[in-house]
């Protein structure tokens, strides 16, 4: 009997096993060729070792202690009601207990049945706000992200101010939280005035005419005001020079740039006196363009507190429900006793 014909009866035994469809793959190659040395080796070769069946094809994680403790966070969260841990991380367990306690201080639980559900509903509405926070934080980051792409230039042309205002709009202009006192309100004021007195000093508007050490004598306070924020913006020529507080050299021999370095500074100061009073225009701005460009429905996590309502409820429902079945059943139990 040749090899060709062993080959084929052995493929046609009842067992189909992959190293035999190996062997016959092998065979419709080689067939009708001499292949004895080759047959030997083949049939000799032992099958391939293979590795566990089954999902995780051998992989049974982490056997440490430190590695299994790691992997109970690997999987991801979707609402917490059915969380291996109680607790989100962030959360108090404190708070938790004060809330849990006032739950059944108020429902009173009579038997361990009753603690179970008491206890299933606290930790539903627990749960409940963590949508509303989750929202809220998301809802925070998508305002944050926009409203950098924005920037305060893009703010002060949709309030419709000059291009001048536009370029030294502060970056404070984007944050409703920041704040401007009432103190550095006046004294943004103040420094306007005498902006306004020193324009009103020159001859037709030419700076060339007017004397600037004279006007830095009048009003000291814009002088050293524009000086600081001249250093705080990075310019590498200042108001003063380096020993005392008297104009710079580069700025007496040319006065346009003082004044052009005055103007933009005037601009500045037009935010610092009218930010607070255009906080609610700002607000409704920045309101609309979030709406409009950046909120979009999210879905996946978004039915979490309808699901938590739901199941706080239901919780309630099974509470009244095994009362009234619990009354039910002492009553017959206590017919039964008079029959006795």
């Amino acid at each position: 009997m040749d090899l060709n014909q062993n080959l084929r009866d052995i493929h046609n035994e009842e067992s189909s096993t992959p190293e035999e469809a190996q062997v016959q793959d092998v065979v419709e190659v080689l067939d009708g060729t001499d292949t004895s040395a080759i047959s030997q080796e083949l049939l000799a070769t032992e099958p391939p070792k293979r590795g566990k069946k089954g999902k995780y094809q051998g992989q049974t994680g982490p056997r440490s202690k430190k590695g299994k403790e790691a992997s109970r966070n690997n999987c991801k969260m979707v609402h917490g009601l059915r969380a291996k841990k109680l607790l989100m991380p962030f959360e108090d367990p404190k708070e938790y207990e004060a809330h849990a306690q006032k739950i059944v201080k108020t429902l009173k639980p009579q038997d361990a049945v009753e603690q179970e559900i008491i206890e299933a509903y606290a930790y539903a509405l627990w749960t409940s706000p963590r949508y509303e926070s989750y929202e809220q934080a998301r809802a925070s980051g998508q305002f944050e992200e926009k409203v950098c792409s924005l920037g305060p230039q893009k703010i002060a042309e949709k309030l419709g101010l000059s291009n001048h205002h536009q370029v030294h709009a502060p970056a404070y202009i984007s944050n409703l939280a920041y704040e401007i006192s009432p103190e550095r309100i006046d004294h943004a004021t103040f420094l306007l005035e005498c902006h306004t007195k020193i324009r009103e000093s020159m001859e037709a508007g030419d700076p060339h005419s007017l004397d600037w050490p004279a006007a830095l004598k009048f009003y000291p306070e814009l002088f050293e005001s524009l000086n600081q924020w001249l250093i705080a913006r990075g310019d590498e020529i200042a108001v003063f020079d380096d020993e005392e507080k008297v104009l710079d050299e580069y700025q007496l021999q040319n006065p346009d740039c003082l004044w052009h370095d005055l103007n933009c500074y005037a601009y500045f100061l037009f935010f610092e006196v009218h930010f607070m009073r255009l906080k609610p225009q700002i607000a409704l701005l920045l309101e609309r363009l979030y709406w409009k460009a950046t909120f979009r429905p999210f879905s996946g996590f978004s039915d979490h507190f309808v699901k938590s309502q739901n199941f706080a409820f239901a919780q309630l429902e099974r509470l009244a429900a095994y009362r009234k079945m619990k009354k039910k059943f002492e009553n017959l139990q206590d017919d039964e006793v008079e029959v006795d």
